[in-house]
């Protein structure tokens, strides 16, 4: 197929698309990408020798869980969206749209993704 490909990424999706774009750009064949709140700090601020890679060192996950705990709050969370909706009271009015952002976060193994996906190494888009 020749048509131009599209590429669309949404919060890490979008790092992901853009890692993917960068590696790569001919296959897009004239198409493009489209980054959804996409954050641009993934995968750079690698610390220590630790290379984001499972299970997490207990020390950087205890370092973390209070930026995490209030990362994934509701009250963060309703914040962050009222920056890009125009209506703040359907917003208000929408606490299920809040519940469900946030209720992934309540997995077990959620902190240990954060602390993986924010402490990996930067992306080498040389790199094929």
């Amino acid at each position: 197929c020749k048509r131009p490909l599209y590429l669309v990424g949404n919060s890490l999706g979008g790092y992901l698309v853009a890692a993917t774009a960068a590696r790569d750009a001919r296959r897009l064949r004239g198409g493009g990408v489209v980054l959804l709140n996409a954050t641009p700090f993934w995968g750079s601020t690698a610390v220590l020798p630790w290379k984001g890679v499972l299970p997490v060192p207990r020390l950087l996950r205890t370092a973390l869980t209070g930026y995490w705990d209030f990362f994934r709050s509701e009250a963060n969370i309703t914040n962050i969206l009222s920056l890009v909706y125009a209506r703040k009271e359907a917003l208000e009015a929408d606490s299920h749209l809040i519940r469900s952002i946030r209720e992934p976060s309540d997995h077990p193994h959620a902190l240990d993704a954060f602390c993986s996906i924010l402490t990996s190494p930067a992306l080498d888009s040389n790199k094929s």
